[in-house]
């Protein structure tokens, strides 16, 4: 698949797992994902979309993601506010010890 043909389904992907950060949050727990604070490649959303998308790397900020260091793609709102809480101590429940 090409980064082009990623870009598309990660954007997907992404604004299925909610509308809110707090819906974003559930989801990520329903999936059973846990992340590293303030580490974009480690952080529940990039984990999320290994699962996704086994054997691609991903980089998560609260506005891009970057796919096996070539393309990207724009974080939706509600996942970009989950980032930037889940950096800040929110979501407790999320983070891998």
């Amino acid at each position: 698949m090409s980064v082009a043909n990623h870009d598309f389904d990660v954007d997907r992907v992404l604004r299925e797992l909610g509308n809110t950060a707090d819906m974003v949050a559930g989801s990520l727990v329903f999936a059973g994902v846990k992340g590293v604070r303030c580490e974009h490649a480690n952080c529940p959303v990039a984990v999320y979309l290994r699962t996704k998308f086994p054997g691609h790397e991903f980089e998560v900020s609260n506005s891009r993601v970057q796919i096996d260091g070539l393309g990207r793609a724009v974080v939706p709102i509600a996942v970009g506010e989950f980032v930037t809480m889940f950096d800040t101590e929110e979501f407790p429940e999320l983070e891998a010890r």
